[in-house]
């Protein structure tokens, strides 16, 4: 399956699809329907264009198309997830570990009427 590497930063990259698909496009719609219903029909023809790619997995394999142009990719799906980053949310604290596990006794309000 042929690749193509980008030598571009993200940030680069980020500014190139956000010029390509809004900046661009609402300064077109803005000069042919105005100001207040750009907005509308850039919206409009987002969820459209969303609407043309299709995804689904099958047999460990992720199949991606456009029915606009007629691209078409599959990718097998890896088991190796990315392990999670260690952060200070997702670590047990000093205080956590030293605590008991106690029983939490839950009354029912209703037996005492």
């Amino acid at each position: 399956c042929p690749r193509i590497i980008i030598n571009e930063t993200l940030e680069s990259r980020v500014q190139v699809t956000l010029e390509d698909y809004v900046v661009g496009p609402l300064e077109e719609y803005r000069q042919h329907f105005g100001e207040q219903q750009a907005l509308h029909y850039l919206g409009e023809e987002l969820l459209a264009a969303m609407d043309r790619i299709r995804a689904w997995e099958q047999h460990g394999i992720r199949y991606r198309e456009c029915v606009s142009c007629d691209f078409f990719e599959q990718l097998p799906i890896e088991d190796e997830a990315t392990p999670e980053l260690t952060t200070r949310v997702n670590q047990v604290r000093d205080e956590q570990k030293i605590q008991d596990v106690q029983p939490v006794r839950i009354l029912d309000p209703g037996k005492n009427k």
